[in-house]
């Protein structure tokens, strides 16, 4: 297997914003809508998704757990910010050719964004790190 990780609050960004386009959102103040949700999403789909675990466990067993599944049945894990270049790497290894690609992440022009990275402020990057721990744990072991 092979998996795209993406950095935690970009993934949380892109994913309000989508909900907002849809009025899925649990609040339309982006903060209030993340302290409504479980914080680790990455931790928690790869856990119950991917492994099937669905266990009443700690945060952190679950992200020990995810962590070795990683480690020992993923070939390779990507950074998604640099999608472009591993997906080239990818294909040599795959021996299939990188065209034609199918450009299909729009955001930009696809949806009005509601939260930008940019307008987030220090203590509220901090107080997302803090509640996605485990999340950046990851996401800096295996893409930074």
């Amino acid at each position: 297997h092979y998996v795209w990780l993406r950095h935690p609050l970009y993934r949380d960004l892109s994913h309000f914003n989508y909900d907002c386009k849809f009025h899925n959102e649990l609040d339309r103040d982006f903060a209030t809508h993340l302290s409504l949700m479980n914080g680790n999403f990455v931790v928690l789909w790869l856990y119950g998704k991917y492994c099937g675990k669905h266990e009443s466990v700690s945060m952190e067993t679950r992200y020990n757990y995810v962590r070795k599944v990683l480690k020992e049945k993923f070939k390779k894990v990507y950074d998604s910010d640099k999608f472009e270049e591993s997906w080239t790497e990818l294909a040599k290894e795959l021996k299939v050719s990188i065209d034609p690609r199918q450009n299909s992440n729009q955001s930009d022009k696809d949806y009005n964004k509601i939260e930008k990275f940019e307008n987030l402020s220090k203590e509220f990057k901090r107080w997302h790190k803090k509640y996605n721990n485990y999340d950046y744990k990851l996401f800096n072991e295996f893409c930074a």
